[in-house]
Formats: structure tokens, C-alpha cells, sequence
């Protein structure tokens, strides 16, 4: 016999449940519900099953159907585990990407990452003040190199764990709309807005390209003609 499944599950048992449009096939769908029985105890543990897809960079959306648009710029902070000295100044960075192959166009830094200091922090000390942490704005020459850094910098790139990881799929939009927040944050440091191509064009994001104003040309619009 073969089972015939109603719509929404699919498997040769019908177990397993679809995900929208199969996650257009770039991402990882959340279809099978795992258990895992502990004798000591007699509790049963159960994750995943939620249908939800896990989007792989740079798609998002309920279906990983989207996309954003190239950006030549990058924002972030330091961290414990990738600190950001910035009496050391912009030449660190600007070396960092040049190893990297990617041509910087110019690098901006700020002295805080905009956080407030808790009521019991000491100015000076380093344990309190922990999260009190530079911010770095970097301008690439192209959106091109702007994408690269984008894809390996630790910020973007460890900002969404479940990223691509079907039994964490619950959790990626959650951290997707958290890292874009905290970017617009970062940025506005700098005073500048998180803007689809460099805000001088429109983004499809069904194809993830950048349809630029007349004056402006570039795959970010980051151009303008002479």
C-alpha cells in the first residue's frame, strides 16, 4: 500500500510536513519532527515539525524566496570574541579587507556601539563597561566588495545561527528582523539609514537587483555618472 497525503504533509508516510513553496530551494525546510525517548527518566523529547523554512545567506522570507539588494557598505561592532580597537584607528581595517582581496573606500569608526552603561558600571573598568564596544562603518569601492565583506564578517555572518539549519527554522526570522535592527542602530551612529541600493534606486527583491535612478548606475547604484 502507499500512502496518499493530504495536502501540507508529504513522506512515505506522511509524517513529514511541506514547507512554503519547498523553501524555493534555498533554504532548509523544518518538515520532520525528531524524539528522543530517555529511559532513566520515561520523558520523551520532541523537536522540529513546524514547517517553517531556514533561509541560506543571502535569502530570506517565509519561502526564502527574497533577497536584498547588493550594498556597498558594511556596519559593525566588536565583541569578545572579535574585539574592535579603534585607538588603533581605520589602517587595521582597511589591511584586514585588503587581505581579503576587497578595495575600501573609506572607514569611519565611533568610540561606543551606542549601548547604555548599567547603573552599576565603574567608567574605566573593563568588566562592567564589557559591552560598551567601538562600532566601525566601512564604504567599499564596489557593492560587489561590499557583498564579500558582508558574507564573511563575523557580525553578519554569526548574527543568525539557525541559519540554514532546519530544526532551528523557528528561529530565523526572529534573529533575521534582530540583526537587521541592530544594524539600523549601528548605522545610525554614523548617522546613516540601512537604504536598498545606497537609496538611490529601487530593489527587487524576487531577483535581488537594484534598479537605479538615471544619474546612478553600479549593481548598489553606488555610481554616479559623470
Amino acid at each position: 500500500p502507499v500512502c496518499q497525503c493530504f495536502n501540507g504533509y508529504t513522506g512515505d508516510d506522511c509524517s513529514q510536513v511541506e514547507c512554503p513553496n519547498d523553501c524555493s530551494g534555498n533554504g532548509a525546510c523544518d518538515s520532520a519532527q525528531i524524539c528522543v525517548h530517555h529511559p532513566e527518566t520515561g520523558e520523551t523529547d520532541c523537536a522540529g515539525g513546524t514547517g517553517k523554512c531556514s533561509c541560506n545567506y543571502p535569502y530570506f522570507g517565509n519561502d526564502c524566496s527574497l533577497t536584498s539588494c547588493p550594498k556597498n557598505y558594511i556596519v559593525f561592532e566588536g565583541n569578545t570574541t572579535h574585539p574592535l580597537d579603534i585607538t588603533l584607528g581605520t589602517q587595521p581595517i582597511i589591511d584586514k579587507y585588503a587581505a581579503l582581496g576587497l578595495d575600501v573606500y573609506q572607514v569611519q569608526l565611533s568610540a561606543t556601539n551606542g549601548d547604555t552603561p548599567p547603573p552599576w558600571a565603574i567608567e574605566g573598568d573593563e568588566v562592567s563597561q564589557a559591552d560598551l564596544v567601538g562600532a566601525a562603518y566601512v564604504i567599499f569601492a564596489s557593492s560587489e566588495d561590499g557583498e564579500k565583506a558582508r558574507a564573511q564578517e563575523p557580525f553578519y555572518r554569526d548574527s543568525i545561527p539557525s541559519r540554514g539549519v532546519a530544526l532551528q527554522a523557528q528561529y530565523f526570522a526572529q534573529e533575521y528582523r534582530s540583526l537587521t535592527n541592530r544594524e539600523a542602530q549601528l548605522l545610525n551612529l554614523f548617522g546613516k539609514a540601512s537604504a536598498e541600493c545606497n537609496a538611490a534606486g529601487s530593489c527587487a527583491f524576487e531577483t535581488g537587483e537594484c534598479f537605479c535612478a538615471t544619474q546612478f548606475h553600479g549593481d548598489g547604484c553606488e555610481f554616479l555618472y559623470c
